[in-house]
């Protein structure tokens, strides 16, 4: 039985071989009442290769795959994840000054492959994004980009705050966009280097990173409505960033 599909694998072996085979893996579902030892081994080299798991009711599996999961899911990767630690200094050696984009909690993979296009276009070093909350960047995100999460970095890490605290460690000035803003955000000077943060449409940036800010601006709007499409919004707040660092 062929128990892969697309950008998903199922069944206990399958997903056993291909996570030893080092190819690059979003995620992992395990249903909540799975045993065995494949199980455990599973579970042991996602934790070695720090990929998600994620423990669901089995009924959310059947969902997922029609075949005989196992109690068990993979997600394949369309991009290898780096860190970003070891991106910064490359961004440097260049000569050039870090242009970050990081999106707390952004689950629609539609809106994560338009903003991957125009932040590539408009010059963003790297997308970061944490390891929960944040959509799959399967086949789906890298159609919907055009192809540009092959050509940008994307740094997934486990906490937004520690990425915050890199940002800040390297001079990198951190800009929320938000409804909550203080200032629209052609009224601040956005000079490189900085980092853009952009929360999930439903949620919106947490309050905890919104306090890691060194300044939160808001779109302008002519009308009074809920928000921008959080896709839409990049792009306005990129474009701006282009504008004023004479990028165009």
């Amino acid at each position: 039985m062929d128990r892969e599909s697309g950008d998903r694998v199922y069944g206990r072996h399958p997903v056993f071989e291909v996570l030893q085979s080092g190819k690059s893996i979003d995620r992992v579902w395990i249903s909540r009442d799975a045993r065995g030892e494949l199980i455990g081994d599973i579970r042991k080299i996602c934790k070695e290769r720090k990929i998600p798991v994620l423990n669901v009711p089995a009924q959310r599996l059947k969902q997922e795959v029609k075949g005989n999961h196992q109690g068990v899911l993979a997600f394949l990767s369309g991009v290898e994840f780096q860190q970003l630690e070891d991106v910064l200094p490359l961004i440097y050696e260049s000569g050039e000054l870090p242009f970050l984009l990081i999106l707390d909690r952004v689950s629609d993979v539609r809106n994560i492959g338009a903003i991957a296009r125009t932040a590539y276009i408009a010059g963003v070093h790297a997308i970061v994004v944490p390891k929960k909350g944040s959509s799959a960047l399967g086949a789906d995100a890298m159609k919907t980009s055009a192809g540009a999460l092959q050509h940008i970095p994307v740094c997934r890490h486990q906490s937004l705050d520690e990425v915050m605290q890199i940002c800040h460690d390297n001079g990198i000035r951190i800009y929320a966009l938000s409804e909550k803003g203080e200032k629209m955000i052609g009224e601040e000077a956005l000079k490189l280097p900085l980092a853009l943060i952009m929360g999930s449409e439903g949620e919106g940036i947490h309050p905890r990173l919104l306090a890691q800010c060194d300044r939160v601006l808001k779109l302008p709007m002519t009308r009074s409505f809920d928000s921008y499409n959080v896709s839409v919004a990049a792009g306005m707040a990129l474009y701006e960033v282009m504008r004023q660092n004479n990028q165009m």
